[in-house]
């Protein structure tokens, strides 16, 4: 599995997914296309360390989502990634702020996103 396209049809049942409220995805993963997980009601997520990019809206209306971890090697955050969030959410980022800042699009997250850097 190279990317997530729709959730609900392209990947793993819903519930080889689903854990503790959350979502835990392949390691395989290299990329999460466009409306990916739409309207998921997922509380976390851990984005695998392979990962390199998060296309637009690919977490739109994840309203539930209260916790995010990034991995060190992502290069991109499309505009509008997480669209449709209004909720608190504490993001978990495993690198430094300047490597933060060196990602395309890190300045794309909603503004009740709490970046912390590990």
């Amino acid at each position: 599995m190279g990317v997530v396209g729709d959730y609900t049809q392209d990947s793993p049942s819903t519930n080889e997914l689903s854990w503790l409220g959350g979502i835990m995805l392949p390691a395989s993963l290299t990329g999460i296309d466009n409306y990916a997980f739409d309207g998921a009601a997922f509380t976390e997520i851990e984005i695998p360390y392979s990962v390199t990019y998060i296309n637009e809206h690919a977490f739109n209306r994840c309203t539930q989502m209260i916790s995010l971890t990034l991995p060190h090697d992502l290069q991109q955050i499309d505009n509008s990634a997480f669209s449709g969030l209004t909720q608190n959410c504490e993001v978990y980022y495993n690198g430094t702020q300047e490597e933060w800042e060196n990602i395309s699009g890190y300045n794309n997250l909603p503004s009740t996103f709490n970046v912390n850097y590990q």
